[in-house]
């Protein structure tokens, strides 16, 4: 286990940046563990999944209505009456700039390159430090459903936060314009159109 400098957050090893105040660990050796008395002064301030809101720990449910107002999709008719959603404009920014926009799919994985795994990331955020910054090779997935559009938490070392709230893994969570997605200790802006 590691030991954050800051707060004294315990952390699994190999984590590169500490879940509740956000320092990096990759500058010096780990922590010392404190002794006993002095891990009780720093108890409180650790954060538990129960003392973040409710709202973001239980699984998302998907709207029931097709092309709702949050929704990513519009609803449009083929001849035969089956109902064809076409996406919005869905874009994630990095904060130098750099744009990757998502097209002509139903789920995107952002990550990083590895040539030993079989499907690649569509975000890669490889060229952009990912591997320094925490990102895993398989961190996050979006998915775009007729209910809208949702990120899921691919159970990554240093997790994915959406506008400061930490997601649960393995669940999925809407996304709307102008949110922003914490990856390590890189940032992406959702922008939809």
């Amino acid at each position: 286990m590691l030991q954050c400098q800051k707060c004294f957050h315990e952390l699994p090893d190999g984590t590169m940046f500490c879940d509740v105040c956000g320092t990096s660990l990759l500058s010096g050796a780990p922590a010392p563990k404190s002794d006993a008395a002095s891990a009780g002064v720093f108890e409180s301030y650790r954060v538990t999944p129960s003392q973040l809101p409710r709202t973001d720990m239980t699984p998302a449910t998907p709207p029931r209505a097709f092309g709702n107002a949050r929704g990513g999709m519009e609803q449009t008719r083929t001849d035969g009456g089956i109902r064809v959603a076409t996406s919005r404009r869905i874009r994630l920014r990095l904060s130098n700039g750099k744009t990757f926009e998502l097209t002509g799919k139903s789920d995107y994985l952002i990550g990083r390159r590895d040539h030993r795994l079989e499907r690649q990331p569509d975000v890669d955020l490889t060229d952009w430090n990912g591997a320094a910054y925490g990102v895993s090779r398989q961190h996050a997935m979006i998915y775009v459903t007729e209910d809208g559009i949702w990120i899921e938490d691919l159970e990554s070392l240093n997790e994915t936060i959406r506008n400061e709230y930490r997601l649960m893994p393995r669940q999925r969570y809407p996304l709307e314009d102008g949110d922003e997605l914490r990856l390590g200790s890189i940032t992406l802006l959702v922008v939809l159109s």
